[in-house]
């Protein structure tokens, strides 16, 4: 009796093993259910209930390997599809960072010379527009759309009763010294013809032909004018703001031009 258990059992085995081999492949891993062991008849003997024991506990960890070398073939397959899928994709793909670096475009930096350089002069010109400031203390010869053409040098209009105002009506009693050199110091007194541009706008006055100004303001360049009888003048120019002065003297290539046009 014994044997012939052991004998089915052996045989059950090989019967549930013949058609895994056969298709090469490992189906799904049966979920076993826990039921309680059957009542063996009492007339079994010891021998024959341990090789029943025997017999399936070795079925039942061939299913365990099987399913464990079942996991661990897929996982490689999946390993080594991965591994493949990047190659490919690695090979066939250039490299980001290089990509990134190809697709960039220029950034659009502006010259050096383009901003540097141009603030650095107008930061020049603002130097040296203040050193040469001077003041404007004469008659207005010619009035202009974009200015005044005055003969500057009268140094009796900086009397402390004509300080209240840049615009002194041309009644008052004023001449130019004939013996004043302009100096060089700032806020010295011009002298000669100058043009004198971006004066202030004042509530109630208006410019005329033969009025007086006083102010200080800031060389400019040059100003070309036509005289009487259709003769072209070039002067200096004076601006009453710094910051026009200083747009002004860009504009006019950058030479500020305080001294009197021909001395320098």
């Amino acid at each position: 009796m014994g044997m012939e258990l052991e004998l089915f059992v052996e045989r059950h085995v090989r019967m549930r093993l013949a058609p895994i081999r056969a298709r090469g492949a490992v189906v799904e891993t049966p979920k076993p259910k826990h039921q309680a062991p059957e009542k063996l008849q009492a007339s079994n003997s010891k021998r024959c209930t341990d090789l029943l024991r025997f017999g399936v506990w070795r079925f039942s960890g061939f299913w365990c390997l099987v399913f464990a070398v079942f996991i661990a073939f897929d996982c490689s397959a999946q390993t080594n599809l991965n591994t493949r899928t990047s190659a490919t994709v690695s090979a066939n793909s250039p490299n980001p960072q290089s990509a990134a670096l190809t697709n960039r475009e220029p950034a659009n930096n502006p010259p050096f010379t383009s901003s540097t350089n141009l603030d650095l002069r107008a930061e020049q010109i603002r130097a040296a527009g203040i050193q040469g400031r001077r003041s404007i203390c004469g008659r207005i010869l010619k009035i202009l759309p974009d200015g005044l053409v005055v003969e500057s040098g009268y140094t009796s209009l900086l009397r402390p009763e004509l300080s209240h105002s840049w615009l002194v009506p041309g009644t008052i009693q004023a001449s130019p010294d004939p013996h004043l050199v302009e100096g060089r110091e700032p806020g010295d007194v011009a002298t000669g013809l100058v043009f004198l541009t971006d004066i202030p706008k004042t509530r109630g006055l208006k410019p005329k032909a033969y009025d007086y100004v006083v102010i200080q303001a800031f060389p400019a360049g040059q100003y070309t004018y036509t005289s009487v009888g259709n003769i072209q003048r070039t002067v200096r120019r004076f601006a009453c703001g710094l910051e026009t002065a200083v747009r002004l003297t860009l504009e006019a290539g950058g030479e500020t031009n305080s001294s009197p046009v021909g001395v320098h």
